[in-house]
């Protein structure tokens, strides 16, 4: 299916996974975080599919349903910083993933190395 993971119970955090578009299993989706009571804004990672351009999808779960009129395209500056350096960290972590992303040789090395610099900033 897909990766999600709620962060401090205000952000849901949905990463694309190759060959499984997660803007097609919105009720799989709503599902998992109904299961754990989840109500608030859920930040869609769509690295895979999009690349790094219109890469961030942000929507509202209401606590049972995605709210389709909420969904817009986020610039990565919008999206917290938090969600940004995990998210580089997931795909650091599973960059096997990133072969058979839609991202060239340079934007993966890029990402990589932004990740990186991040981690050792944090530690």
């Amino acid at each position: 299916m897909t990766n999600i993971e709620v962060i401090n119970r205000t952000i849901a955090v949905v990463t694309e996974l190759p060959q499984q578009p997660v803007l097609n299993q919105f009720r799989l989706i709503a599902d998992e975080l109904l299961r754990v009571k989840f109500e608030g804004k859920v930040v869609f990672d769509l690295l895979i599919s999009k690349g790094m351009n219109a890469r961030f999808v942000e929507a509202y779960f209401d606590g049972k349903t995605i709210v389709r009129s909420s969904l817009r395209v986020s610039p990565e500056e919008d999206i917290p910083k938090e969600v940004v350096i995990r998210q580089s960290h997931f795909f650091a972590k599973n960059s096997n993933l990133l072969g058979t992303s839609m991202l060239s040789s340079f934007e993966i090395e890029k990402l990589l190395r932004k990740n990186i610099s991040t981690s050792s900033v944090h530690k």
